[in-house]
């Protein structure tokens, strides 16, 4: 018994053969042009180096350590100056608060070079000017945390007009 392939078997097959050379051709085009992608970023890479502008720089790495470091010691306070105060009352004026500070500590942090400061502040003024300054004090450019903040309306005609009071804990660290 002689079985014959039959045409539409042949052209099934002649189909399945083309269709992998194809899919073969697309699968090295699409290799050969990563490739090529990549070695344009080596060379890239290459010539940045040898003009001195590597993409790692020591230099570049070691100025930007330098200015976080720089940002983050300014951001911290000093025990020894008054300059926390004299920004907080600043910016009391500024925003139209009368401020008293109600109690002022400071603490040692347990295994650190860093104490931590807690002031009580005590503020009064229209519920604008509170708002104000309780969003100011939490987006303060010393590193702190407000805690407990309250806010009481002290006269009985409309809230958002009337004279409200304002308590918050602020904590921060300072240096010795």
């Amino acid at each position: 018994m002689k079985k014959t392939f039959s045409q539409q078997s042949i052209l099934f097959l002649i189909t399945g053969v083309l269709f992998l050379i194809g899919l073969f051709v697309y699968m090295v085009y699409n290799i050969k042009s990563t490739i090529e992608d990549a070695e344009s970023l080596f060379s890239q890479i290459n010539t940045l180096e040898s003009q001195g502008g590597g993409v790692y720089s020591g230099k570049s790495l070691l100025r930007s350590s330098a200015s976080t470091l720089e940002a983050i010691n300014t951001s911290i306070a000093h025990a020894s100056d008054g300059i926390v105060f004299e920004k907080i009352e600043g910016f009391a004026k500024q925003t139209g608060v009368s401020l008293v500070v109600q109690s002022v500590t400071i603490e040692p942090v347990e295994g650190k070079k860093l104490q931590v400061m807690k002031l009580r502040l005590a503020f009064n003024g229209t519920w604008k000017n509170v708002i104000a300054f309780a969003y100011g004090i939490e987006h303060f450019p010393f590193i702190l945390r407000a805690d407990g903040l309250s806010l009481i309306a002290t006269s009985a005609s409309d809230k958002k007009i009337g004279e409200w009071n304002g308590l918050v804990d602020v904590v921060l660290p300072v240096s010795e």
